[in-house]
């Protein structure tokens, strides 16, 4: 009985106190500082759990009418501050900020006061995995065809990567002149072929990368060759696909010498826009020169010969981060902006040539054949571990965490995180749009999309 009546006396305290909201919003109310001679302080808040967008009534003193003079932080997240009556404020929770404090900040700099809540804000996280595309178990290369209701299939997704509207484009695997592969794209519910491998500068498509441009008008692809399936007679090892054309026509850039140097990682740096690029032939990084139309070495990484490597930039540029699929490890190096070069790479987590499975920090974690990487809005690290047919998180201090798939398990189950299975994932990548993991899962001829919120 006692329960029942805090739920109602806490719904009618929040529906009053939401509704002299609109007095402070109507701009009939007169908005005030706070009074630099009295005291701000915290006293009590509700609700103390919830998840994304939960509402705040935050109580206190002398917090001022005046918004701009209120912050609002759930766990070092900034929360969107919606009104102040200066004794009671209003603030939003915002995506993914977890269990933590929740702080007040009055005043503007240099005069701000910090005040803490006793209790902690307790974060509930909405997550699953599901499929978006593509046909559980059925290889194919048809395209979508909503009026006949034909599902788009895949043959075996090998790479993702998303422009800034949130449209997909998929690197379906296909080595050679038989146009079993290509670049695809899927929007609004629709996946389409954008071009095959065949001939020309198309032949062995394994990665792509959007120009750092605002309407990226580039989207560069690397072909990954050797000797077999007519490759000697692709013309290029760099190519580009342009906006105005539709992303359909391929233009070979530039040709590698050997030609078989079996390419299988690029990244384009955020803030640069330099486009390196690995062989997995000589075990080093590459910088593409466009003046001289030709490749600088940069870095090499001494863990075995032909070993096949993926690659992502920091948010900021400042750091590249480097799997070595073959040897079970994750490097990173640091890039030089000053001398626009990577500096010796280090061995980051994982233990070069040992694979397992094992959450642990650094050294001690363990994979099986990490694939691609990508890095969330908070520089937090995923990759693909395809062995271990599960996808990783790796946080700023190397602490290495299971994130979704049941390691060891094959599969293709959606639902919950760990309760989800995956079948050799190659790629995953972060959506900048609706912040969504996805994961081209090789095996199981689909991308799955990982929310976690």
């Amino acid at each position: 009985m006692k329960h029942n009546q805090l739920i109602i006396f806490l719904t009618v305290l929040m529906a009053a106190t939401f509704a002299c909201k609109e007095a402070y919003n109507d701009g009939t109310r007169e908005l005030t500082p706070p009074d630099p001679n009295r005291e701000s302080a915290v006293t009590t808040y509700f609700p103390d759990s919830g998840g994304i967008a939960t509402k705040l009534i935050l109580y206190g003193t002398n917090f001022g009418t005046d918004t701009a003079y209120i912050k609002v932080t759930v766990n070092g997240r900034k929360a969107a501050v919606i009104g102040s009556d200066g004794e009671a404020l209003h603030a939003i929770v915002p995506r993914q900020a977890g269990s933590g404090p929740v702080k007040v900040f009055i005043g503007k700099e240099p005069n701000v006061k910090e005040l803490t809540y006793d209790n902690p804000f307790r974060y509930s996280f909405r997550e699953n995995v599901t499929t978006i595309v593509g046909v559980t178990g059925e290889a194919g290369i048809e395209d979508s065809d909503p009026e006949k209701g034909v599902e788009g299939k895949l043959r075996r997704p090998w790479f993702v990567a998303f422009d800034r509207d949130g449209e997909m484009y998929i690197i379906d695997e296909g080595r050679g002149a038989n146009a079993d592969g290509g670049i695809r794209r899927y929007a609004d519910g629709v996946l389409t072929t954008m071009a095959r491998n065949a001939n020309g500068a198309m032949m062995s498509p394994t990665v792509c990368a959007f120009s750092i441009d605002a309407i990226q008008d580039t989207l560069y692809m690397l072909n990954s060759l050797w000797t077999d399936n007519s490759m000697e007679n692709c013309t290029a090892t760099l190519t580009m696909f342009l906006r105005n054309e539709g992303y359909k026509l391929a233009h070979g850039i530039w040709r590698d010498n050997p030609w078989n140097s079996r390419s299988t990682a690029m990244a384009v740096h955020p803030v640069t826009g330099e486009i390196f690029f690995n062989s997995q032939a000589t075990q080093k990084i590459y910088k593409y020169d466009s003046k001289t139309a030709s490749k600088v070495e940069q870095i090499s990484i001494q863990a075995g010969t032909d070993k096949e490597q993926r690659m992502v930039f920091s948010n900021d540029g400042s750091t590249l981060y480097i799997a070595v699929t073959d040897q079970h490890c994750i490097y990173k190096a640091a890039y030089n902006s000053r001398t626009a070069t990577l500096e010796k790479p280090t061995v980051w987590v994982g233990q070069v040539g040992k694979s397992g499975h094992q959450d642990a920090p650094g050294a001690a974690a363990l994979f099986n054949e990490p694939k691609q990487l990508t890095i969330d809005q908070y520089g937090i690290v995923f990759v693909a571990d395809k062995r271990n047919h599960c996808i990783r998180r790796i946080d700023a201090e190397g602490n290495v965490t299971t994130h979704a798939g049941t390691p060891g398990v094959t599969g293709s189950k959606d639902g919950a995180l760990l309760e989800s299975s995956f079948n050799e994932p190659e790629c995953v990548t972060f959506n900048p749009v609706d912040f969504g993991l996805y994961v081209a899962d090789r095996n199981n001829h689909v991308v799955r999309r990982i929310i976690v919120e």
